[in-house]
């Protein structure tokens, strides 16, 4: 999966002394005087999974805002390679994640810099940002007044930090374009502060977008702004989409494994017609001339099967003769969006649900 080569890019070259084949084996490392940012090296199978092999990648010790690893997220190879040479700085640009909403970009972000070590700190975008909401701003004091340093001033000299934009394309192009200085690798000038402020070895940064910057063609996202061709060449782009229905399969038979197969089934396919139907995908039927503004993302999948199983074992239930799985449905996505403007959201969706039963039941029958 990862070549030596990247590996070797990776790491900080340093003299090695020679070699005593006759000398003791080093002792383990103390974890008690580690701290954040100290280089460490794992293998990246037990980090990424098997498939990925047991190559040695250089990392760090985890800090205070390294975020929790998540030990069922699936990473595709993909993705995975493109965000290590990101990370090792071999490719000197800054990350962009583009996709539907729900398709995990953030995740991507943060599960990736939580086998890796590095902190994260996550920034919102909207289209009144300005420039010194991340870089920092003068604030009154008891004596008078201090310059407060922004998210992005704190991270270009941590150890090892990832500062992460959400939604950066709602960001306003003229602050976008401010970040180019930034995005080249080049120290910024602060005026607050009086002073350049210097991007650290370790420094990245990484954003996420509804669009690839390009603006939304699609006319989903309210709020996305085209940004600038120049800040747009200055990323690394990875296009991140929904889950195959094989790949949720087995996530949901990791993780809800006592759900029944049949149910499970039906869940991934009724997820996977609510995102076509997101997309204007012709999959879909259209809702009322228009296409579905919800989406039944993995993490909602997970729930509706949670609540499947817990809903099943009820004996009050049972005895009503309510469906399960349509119940749980309620609770999981439909009683968010089933108020008298958005009912015929639900009844799509729910529409779906009678519609894949349909067809399993045919299928199974003709076989």
């Amino acid at each position: 999966m990862f070549d030596d080569a990247m590996v070797a890019s990776a790491t900080p070259k340093t003299k090695r002394a020679p070699r005593d084949k006759h000398r003791e084996a080093p002792a383990p490392l103390d974890t008690h005087q580690l701290t954040a940012g100290t280089p460490v090296r794992r293998r990246a199978s037990d980090m990424f999974g098997a498939a990925f092999g047991t190559t040695e990648l250089p990392g760090f010790y985890p800090g205070q805002h390294t975020p929790q690893a998540d030990p069922y997220y699936l990473f595709r190879e993909d993705h995975v390679r493109v965000g290590l040479l990101w990370l090792s700085g071999r490719i000197k640009k800054s990350l962009y994640l583009s996709g539907p909403t729900s398709a995990g970009k953030t995740s991507f972000v943060e599960q990736l810099c939580a086998r890796m070590g590095w902190e994260v700190f996550r920034f919102a975008a909207h289209r009144d940002v300005e420039l010194v909401d991340l870089t920092g701003s003068m604030d009154l004091t008891r004596d008078g007044s201090a310059f407060s340093p922004g998210l992005l001033y704190k991270g270009m000299t941590a150890p090892a930090w990832v500062l992460l934009i959400d939604e950066m394309d709602l960001l306003p192009p003229a602050v976008s374009a401010g970040l180019h200085t930034v995005l080249d690798g080049k120290p910024l000038w602060v005026p607050q502060a009086k002073e350049f402020i210097y991007p650290g070895p370790h420094f990245r940064l990484a954003a996420t977008g509804n669009s690839s910057g390009l603006g939304d063609s699609t006319k989903l996202y309210k709020g996305v702004q085209r940004q600038n061709i120049a800040t747009i060449r200055r990323f690394l782009h990875v296009r991140v989409d929904y889950l195959s229905e094989e790949e949720e399969a087995g996530l949901l038979k990791r993780l809800v494994p006592t759900l029944d197969p049949y149910a499970a089934q039906v869940m991934v396919k009724v997820a996977k017609l609510t995102r076509d139907a997101f997309v204007g995908s012709a999959s879909a039927d259209a809702i009322h001339d228009e296409e579905l503004d919800v989406v039944i993302s993995t993490d909602t999948l997970l729930t509706w099967a949670k609540l499947t199983l817990a809903f099943d074992a009820s004996p009050a239930l049972r005895a009503s003769g309510r469906d399960p799985l349509e119940e749980a449905l309620k609770p999981a996505l439909l009683d968010c969006i089933n108020d008298p403007g958005n009912a015929h959201k639900a009844h799509a969706i729910k529409g779906f649900l009678d519609r894949v039963r349909k067809e399993m039941i045919q299928g199974n029958t003709a076989s």
